[in-house]
């Protein structure tokens, strides 16, 4: 079944398949933005790496859906989406596929530069934001200091030269595997998944990592702004500098805590789906207690658009 539906901004036209999920594309000013969507209930939207599309939550998206409605798209230039000749802002380009889709409220799960588009979409609406989660996140106008590692050099040099395969697997070395371990030390299926990703998303020439396409606000200096639950979620294994980020995420959004994932880089849902979804499972599940909590009772003083105890929304123990 294909359904088409106009919005003032946008045009959505999707096709329901046999498995219940959703296919479609959202007509975002001069792009197109392929998006799939399934379950109901609450929504919960998925927010790729910049090196990766939206397969990369091929695990979660089926896991989560059999409790919630779930959304994952690809950003402009990934995957099915087109990228279109005018500048544009992941964050503004998120407001309006949830719009085109008439999802009013929603959290937003976002690794990388999915957390940064997360976050900056948190301080540009926050009214729409249940709750955040960040992985391997680093926030819009985040300051990287020392110099630039040698695999990222030899990466970057490939990517200009055009050596798309040797890039891929740099990529690889650099984001899946992480700077504390060997390539083979990782997973062989798993690093040839992932590599095959990243060589097609490398290939589209859409991958950039100027911060171009962020808020013109940068989110550094406004982290304190957020106030709904969040939760940081860093990979053991991944750059030093985004352990630090995760560190300063923690410490200056009110209502965060954080978690890390032992034997994991910077894609740890691919890495460790089971404890990946674990977690997260655990905090949506704490978020809907505090939701009840401040149905019932007026000890909260505000609802989703307050900071909420810290220890309500701290991860539980648990073997990682």
């Amino acid at each position: 079944m294909t359904n088409t539906k106009r919005t003032t901004q946008s045009r959505t036209q999707s096709t329901t398949q046999p498995d219940g999920v959703t296919t479609g594309y959202a007509d975002v000013h001069d792009a197109r933005l392929y998006y799939e969507m399934a379950g109901t209930g609450e929504t919960v939207v998925f927010l790729h790496a910049g090196i990766a599309d939206r397969r990369m939550w091929d695990t979660q998206f089926y896991n989560f859906a059999k409790d919630y409605q779930v959304l994952r798209y690809d950003i402009r230039g990934y995957g099915n989406s087109t990228v279109g000749e005018a500048a544009y802002v992941h964050a503004q380009d998120l407001y309006l596929l949830l719009r085109a889709l008439d999802i009013e409220t929603a959290t937003l799960v976002g690794c990388s530069l999915g957390g940064t588009t997360a976050l900056d979409f948190a301080l540009e609406q926050p009214t729409i934001i249940k709750a955040l989660v960040l992985v391997n996140a680093v926030p819009s106008g985040f300051d990287y200091t020392g110099a630039m590692p040698p695999t990222l050099q030899a990466f970057v040099g490939a990517c200009q030269t055009g050596n798309l395969a040797q890039a891929a697997e740099l990529a690889t070395q650099l984001w899946l595997d992480g700077p504390q371990r060997r390539p083979d030390q990782v997973d062989a299926d798993l690093r040839a998944q992932v590599r095959t990703m990243i060589g097609e998303v490398l290939a589209t020439g859409a991958v950039d990592f100027t911060g171009a396409h962020a808020a013109a606000q940068p989110a550094l200096d406004r982290l304190a702004e957020i106030t709904v639950p969040t939760l940081v979620i860093v990979g053991a294994q991944d750059d030093e500098s985004i352990q630090r980020a995760g560190d300063l995420l923690v410490d200056r959004i009110p209502a965060a805590d954080w978690t890390k994932i032992e034997r994991t880089a910077h894609l740890p849902s691919l890495e460790r789906p089971d404890a990946f979804d674990r977690i997260l499972f655990d905090f949506l599940q704490r978020i809907e207690e505090i939701d009840e909590t401040i149905s019932r009772e007026d000890s909260l003083a505000t609802g989703l658009g307050g900071a909420v105890p810290r220890k309500v929304v701290a991860p539980r123990p648990e073997d990682q």
